[in-house]
């Protein structure tokens, strides 16, 4: 059965661009998959430490399961200089698997949708750019519907948290951040339905839009800031091939 699959393209070693095309060409040369489209690129503010990172989106029609087209895109990304020396290490590929049909796959290996495109500028708009239409099976928004939550400003946050350790985590974050974004302490009144995210202590009930943050403020503070920068920052479309180098 032929399946459209969503993929997403990253790196910040190396040129990217170059590299990027040398592994679709060699993913479109499985006789089972076949590259429709591709995003223009995009620099983005990485998250952590690693420098900024380009981006892109592409769009493949396959007959693979999601394991075996899995497997295709890691070998790629291993062929081409992919090194996983850690969760934010800089790296010369990154190809994530975003959306497979209308599929959700919980697997030790693949979680589908990606569990955190939904809140990635750097992921949704390459992905919005040639696949604005295709719909998150889980939140059943379109792209272009969840990019567009992330366009408000100021973006209201949802904070269920313990109030103490949340006016730490709000202390440590950078005043760029702060200052795009409005705080909700509750989200059950009026203004729940302009929450874009909600930064929770647990999630057992599987609400979505939300952000699970662990309870010692220091890592707490960088996974609120982690993830309030990749919905805040706007990526930057490269016109230039040279500007990528």
């Amino acid at each position: 059965m032929m399946t459209i699959a969503l993929i997403a393209l990253g790196g910040n070693q190396g040129d990217v661009r170059r590299t990027a095309e040398s592994a679709l060409a060699q993913i479109g040369q499985h006789p089972a998959i076949t590259v429709q489209r591709v995003s223009a690129w995009y620099s983005t503010e990485s998250i952590g430490s690693a420098g900024r990172y380009w981006n892109a989106a592409a769009v493949v029609r396959t007959t693979l399961e999601p394991l075996e087209l899995l497997d295709q895109l890691q070998q790629a990304e291993l062929d081409h200089g992919r090194v996983r020396a850690g969760h934010w290490a800089p790296r010369t590929l990154d190809l994530d698997l975003v959306l497979y049909g209308e599929r959700v796959i919980n697997h030790p290996r693949l979680i589908v949708p990606h569990p955190l495109a939904w809140r990635r500028r750097f992921v949704l708009d390459p992905a919005v750019e040639i696949a604005g239409d295709f719909v998150h099976p889980i939140s059943q928004c379109t792209l272009q519907q969840l990019l567009q939550r992330l366009m408000v400003r100021p973006l209201v946050v949802g904070v269920d948290l313990d109030q103490a350790l949340w006016r730490v985590v709000w202390s440590q974050l950078p005043s760029t951040l702060r200052a795009e974004a409005e705080v909700v302490s509750s989200v059950s009144g009026e203004k729940a339905r302009e929450v874009v995210v909600t930064f929770v202590a647990s999630n057992h009930g599987e609400r979505p839009f939300t952000v699970v943050v662990p309870a010692d403020s220091s890592l707490a503070a960088r996974s609120v800031a982690d993830t309030l920068t990749a919905m805040l920052d706007c990526p930057i479309e490269i016109l230039d091939e040279s500007a990528d180098r």
